[in-house]
């Protein structure tokens, strides 16, 4: 069953900030939501192009008490919404995911799983390691606060940009699925990572 954390946090980086959305945030996801482009690239999402549409994706957000942050960057002391970050929370069981590097041993006991979570950010912001940041933010809030036991994350085959930032905050390559379809652009590359495995990454900073 899917978990939601209800009010969620603001989460903050040095150079942004993840704000749970509200209706008065319509106008701005436009900023994303309405490129096409950006939504080729984005796995759930379909084209949002006024702000009638962004509305109802947010009163969604509020009445369903999703996971979902804006992800704004600080600029001249206000905060821009430039993006979505957000994901699905669930307890399952261990024996479905030996996958993960887990033991077996204790089939029944449940496990914290975060996935896949997602991110998505206007084009004027690629290559400025704003989704990394905002990534890693996600990532700690989820391991350290939340007590996660494994996170998994996936993007479209062919989107180079999202892999690099992937592969940045350290999760590991697991699969592309549909596994007979690798060069379908609409097919995903999967991969996760585990509280142990985030351990160690800390560590090595």
């Amino acid at each position: 069953m899917i978990e939601n954390i209800w009010p969620l946090p603001i989460l903050e980086t040095e150079r942004t900030v993840l704000l749970p959305w509200k209706l008065e945030y319509a106008e701005e996801m436009l900023t994303f939501a309405a490129d096409e482009e950006v939504i080729r690239l984005s796995s759930g999402w379909k084209l949002i192009d006024t702000v009638k549409k962004a509305e109802r994706k947010i009163k969604k957000y509020i009445d369903g008490k999703e996971n979902e942050w804006a992800i704004a960057i600080k600029q001249n002391g206000e905060n821009k919404i430039v993006g979505h970050i957000g994901f699905n929370r669930e307890q399952l069981k261990l024996s479905n995911y030996k996958i993960f590097g887990f033991d077996d041993s204790g089939g029944d006991t449940d496990k914290s799983f975060i996935g896949p979570f997602g991110y998505s950010l206007a084009k004027n912001y690629w290559g400025q390691g704003i989704a990394t940041e905002a990534v890693l933010r996600v990532m700690e809030y989820a391991f350290t606060d939340l007590k996660t036991d494994v996170m998994t994350i996936y993007h479209k085959n062919h989107n180079a940009r999202s892999k690099r930032v992937i592969e940045k905050c350290g999760f590991k390559f697991r699969d592309i699925l549909p596994k007979n379809k690798t060069s379908d652009p609409e097919s995903r590359a999967y991969y996760f990572l585990t509280l142990d495995d985030y351990a160690k990454l800390r560590k090595m900073k």
